[in-house]
C-alpha cells in the first residue's frame, strides 16, 4: 500500500496525463462526442483511483479480486479511457480511437472487462 504523501505525488502525476489524453482524445474526436466539462471534473477522483486506491492487474483485467470500478456518468468516459491506458490495461493506440468507427471505446464506456471497463454507463450505456 503507498503511503499517503505517495499517493498523493502519484495521483497528481496521473492527473497531468489524463488531462493531457482528454485534449488528444477530443480533438481526434471533433464532435463525436467529446464532452470535456464532464471528463475534467472527474479527473482528479479517477487520478487518485487508479493511482493505488483499486486493486486490480493490469495485466490480468478480469482477475476474479479485482476492485471494480463502476463509472455511472456516462459522459465522463474519456476519463475512465485515459485511466486504463495510464494503468497499462489499453494502450495509446487503442485510447486514441475513441470514438472513431470501428473502434473499442465508444463515447460511453460499455462492458468489456477485458479492457477495464466492467459495467455500461448511465442511460446512455450499452447492453
Amino acid at each position: 500500500m503507498n503511503t499517503k504523501k505517495e499517493l498523493i505525488t502519484n495521483s497528481e502525476a496521473l492527473a497531468t496525463r489524463l488531462r493531457i489524453n482528454l485534449l488528444k482524445m477530443a480533438h481526434l474526436a471533433g464532435s463525436n462526442g467529446a464532452h470535456m466539462g464532464s471528463c475534467l471534473c472527474i479527473v482528479e477522483i479517477i487520478a487518485v483511483l487508479y493511482s493505488g486506491v483499486l486493486n486490480f492487474k493490469p495485466t490480468n483485467p478480469t482477475w476474479k479480486g479485482r476492485d471494480r470500478f463502476i463509472l455511472s456518468k456516462g459522459h465522463g468516459s474519456m476519463t475512465l479511457f485515459s485511466a486504463l491506458e495510464a494503468s497499462g490495461i489499453i494502450t495509446e493506440e487503442k485510447l486514441l480511437t475513441f470514438s472513431q468507427n470501428g473502434g473499442d471505446l465508444l463515447a460511453t464506456s460499455h462492458i468489456v472487462p477485458e479492457l477495464g471497463m466492467e459495467y455500461s454507463n448511465g442511460t446512455l450505456g450499452l447492453v
